[in-house]
């Protein structure tokens, strides 16, 4: 199976995270990430998992590889799900692979708030029905002080 995005939620930037299959049986699975060789990336791996970088016109491709080869019968996976539900750590949870293109929370906050901006605003009905609710309110709050 192959994914290929072409279309970003945020122009000039992407995230994503990826997991290999620990529960089948797998031969060979691959992940490929290939990006303009000048594009920086954020990139966390779970230990062992670092991939294999290499540069190829004026690209940068990093490649990880993972295989499962071990199947256990359904009597002992029960036993054994029970028992790793109560040992599970929180870094357990944290997928093998996380990267992006957005160099800090700041410029992640700025790409949300330019999406939300539009969406904060009132409309003309809803600023006059607003308008019309608060009438007096702040010459009646004139005197008495602050809150």
């Amino acid at each position: 199976m192959a994914t290929i995005i072409h279309t970003p939620l945020a122009p000039g930037q992407f995230w994503t995270e990826y997991d290999f299959d620990r529960t089948n049986i797998n031969l060979d699975e691959q992940l490929e990430v290939n990006v303009p060789g000048d594009r920086p990336l954020k990139l966390k791996t779970k230990p062992g998992f670092d991939p294999k970088i290499s540069e190829e016109n004026g690209r940068r491709v990093y490649r990880w590889t993972s295989s499962h080869l071990e199947r256990e019968d359904d009597d002992k996976d029960k036993d054994k799900d029970k028992k790793k539900r109560k040992k599970k750590k929180p870094e357990d949870e944290v997928p093998a692979v996380q990267l992006t293109t957005f160099n800090s929370w700041e410029e992640i906050g700025r790409w949300y708030a330019g999406l939300d901006h539009d969406r904060r605003q009132p409309t003309p009905e809803i600023r006059a029905k607003a308008d019309e609710l608060t009438k007096g309110w702040a010459a009646s709050r004139q005197g008495r002080g602050s809150l």
